[in-house]
């Protein structure tokens, strides 16, 4: 029931009196709470991807270190440029290093980097799951590629690593 609704149905139907009526005080407080439910719902809804995949990293980076067997490292990346059209393009593009927490009982990666690239839709882009990373080291399971209308993007990944270089990372 939409809080807007509630407040005609009061209006109009006559319980809506001067005196204070019980009715009245009931019905002001349904309107109350489901004025602050739809409120939360909205708020819920703008909680950006970004954000969850931040927490994502945080909680796998804590993983890591309470794991007690880890070891950071960087790799080249090479995060790609948009075109007019809002798809990826080695036009553009910027090479970058990327930073690695490694864990090496499990042999997982959580990587990160950020970088300036030429954006010419000039439009806010999220793409996943593109595996920017130059080291064959290094499989891509997830990540997350995020760039700002100005061009500013920020990197994450995560996935398999082998120290021997069979795994199938590389360049997307």
């Amino acid at each position: 029931m939409c809080g807007c609704t509630l407040a005609v149905e009061l209006w109009t139907s006559g319980r809506l009196g001067r005196n204070g009526s019980v009715q009245f005080f009931k019905a002001r407080k349904r309107v109350a709470i489901e004025e602050t439910r739809v409120m939360i719902h909205r708020r819920l809804q703008r909680i950006p991807t970004t954000a969850v995949l931040a927490v994502a990293f945080i909680a796998m980076a804590g993983t890591l270190a309470w794991a007690g067997s880890s070891r950071s490292s960087c790799c080249s990346c090479y995060c790609q440029g948009i075109d007019i059209k809002g798809c990826l393009s080695n036009c553009g593009g910027c090479s970058s290093s990327c930073c690695c927490v490694i864990n090496t009982k499990t042999c997982c990666y959580t990587g990160c980097c950020r970088c300036k690239v030429k954006n010419c839709c000039c439009k806010a882009e999220c793409y996943k799951n593109c595996c920017f990373l130059q080291d064959p080291c290094y499989s891509c399971r997830s990540s997350c590629y995020k760039c700002d209308h100005c061009g500013c993007c920020s990197y994450t990944c995560c996935g398999s690593y082998c120290s021997g270089g069979n795994g199938n990372g590389g360049p997307a």
